[in-house]
């Protein structure tokens, strides 16, 4: 992250390929698709690391949150996850 003069003032190590996210407006949590490491990640409202969701996925990039709770995931192979929240 990067502040309005262009200075680093904090950075993410874990996330290493992100692709795609979701925000989920009510609870201000992002979903982050990390072909890297196979897994996506929930930042918080402030960006920071909450933890991985997901299990043996394929690649994912793409994500869909719906409105009861799912988080759609699609994968590089054709596959899609649906992982309940």
């Amino acid at each position: 992250m990067v502040d309005d003069h262009g200075r680093v003032i904090s950075s993410y190590r874990h996330v290493y390929a992100p692709v795609h996210l979701a925000v989920d407006e009510e609870s201000q949590f992002l979903y982050v698709a990390d072909m890297e490491n196979n897994t996506v990640a929930l930042l918080n409202s402030t960006l920071m690391f909450v933890r991985d969701i997901g299990e043996r996925l394929s690649n994912p990039h793409l994500l869909y949150l719906d409105q009861t709770t799912r988080l759609f995931v699609g994968e590089l192979d054709g596959g899609i996850s649906v992982i309940q929240l």
